[in-house]
């Protein structure tokens, strides 16, 4: 286990935006990273910067799945085994239960909203003009994003491991360790 789990925190996925003004990094260990170009504040308003963060995040996401996908396949390990023992029924009931997830975390500042809906769709909101502010500091903002998101995913987690429970019987839940 200690070599999967070495193979597991070694995965490293980067993605940006479709101007390059955003990167979002994922990582086991950290689990997702934001960083704006220098000029990222400049070009974009709030809506427009909050659309560019959720495009790279969810690309970086998607890119990350799929990594541990191959990891997991490359080792000959099952993929989703356990909802596969599930019914139908059950299997429709848990993919509407997680699509209908919504997840919200928010900065300690206050500046940045970050929600998490369904099967990872991410939307960021900035109040207080937190883009334009020239009292905040880019890494300030930085910080707040990652932070809110990072609240927003561990939400999102423990959600969907509670439907999860709730739709899976007994007998096909993992074992706990």
């Amino acid at each position: 286990m200690g070599e999967l789990l070495d193979a597991v925190n070694a995965i490293r996925v980067r993605a940006y935006s479709s101007d390059r003004t955003v990167r979002a990094t994922v990582t086991r260990r950290t689990d997702t990273r934001v960083a704006f170009s220098p000029s990222a504040r400049d070009l974009h308003d709030e809506p427009n910067l909050a659309s560019r963060i959720s495009e790279a995040v969810e690309a970086a996401w998607i890119d990350g799945r799929k990594e541990m996908e191959d990891l997991l396949r490359r080792r000959n390990i099952g993929i989703g085994t356990a909802a596969a023992k599930l019914d139908r029924s059950q299997t429709d009931t848990l993919f509407a239960k997680t699509r209908a997830i919504r997840a919200v975390g928010e900065s300690d500042r206050g500046h940045v909203a970050a929600c998490v809906v369904g099967e990872g769709r991410l939307r960021i909101r900035f109040h207080g003009n937190a883009v334009r502010r020239t009292d905040l500091p880019t890494e300030t903002l930085e910080a707040e994003v990652n932070q809110a998101i990072r609240r927003a995913r561990a939400k999102w987690g423990r959600e969907l491991m509670r439907v999860y429970h709730e739709v899976a019987p007994p007998a096909h839940r993992p074992r706990e360790s």
